[in-house]
């Protein structure tokens, strides 16, 4: 596999979720057909392995071989701990109190990578990703109404202390420091 290929896995990797064509070209400083060319030797080295490289419109991700499928839904059963834990808490505030967000956002107010966090409240319904209208190599995420109806709110100003807290995330913004 060549370098450029192992770089095209990283940033599918590093990533996690569907990267652009276009954004690989831009973050890799190739052109299309080196790109396609890297991808394509990717595709064909984890053809035999649990990872798969999924295009979807020029779109590329990383996904778990379907072979394996039974050995994934028995791990996604058993990590279904009804328990969302800290980050799962931490991360449903700040989408809660700041949505729309992009994912970039919510790891600089949490000072951690949050991929794995949201694709948990995804999985549970927690929380919903939308294309960004300007810019599409980014989603924005905001609460389900699912959560909405869990927490039993019918809007975000039901939220204790809204305003304050919303607020107080935007300063965090406003400084600079973003």
């Amino acid at each position: 596999m060549s370098k450029l290929s192992n770089l095209c896995e990283a940033i599918l990797f590093l990533k996690g979720e569907p990267v652009s064509l276009k954004e690989i070209e831009r973050l890799l400083e190739k052109g299309t057909e080196e790109i396609k060319e890297a991808l394509s030797g990717l595709r064909e080295n984890l053809s035999l392995r649990g990872i798969r490289l999924l295009e979807d419109n020029e779109k590329y991700t990383l996904v778990t071989a379907p072979e394996i499928g039974s050995v994934v839904k028995k791990l996604a059963e058993e990590s279904s701990n009804p328990e969302i834990g800290k980050a799962g808490i931490e991360t449903l505030a700040i989408i809660l109190y700041r949505a729309p967000i992009t994912r970039a956002e919510i790891d600089y107010i949490r000072g951690v990578n949050s991929s794995f966090t949201l694709r948990s409240l995804l999985i549970r319904g927690l929380i919903e990703r939308k294309p960004h209208t300007e810019d599409d190599r980014v989603y924005l995420y905001e609460p389900s109404l699912a959560l909405f109806q869990h927490l039993g709110i019918t809007e975000r100003e039901g939220l204790p202390q809204y305003q304050i807290v919303k607020e107080e995330i935007a300063k965090i913004f406003e400084n600079g420091e973003k």
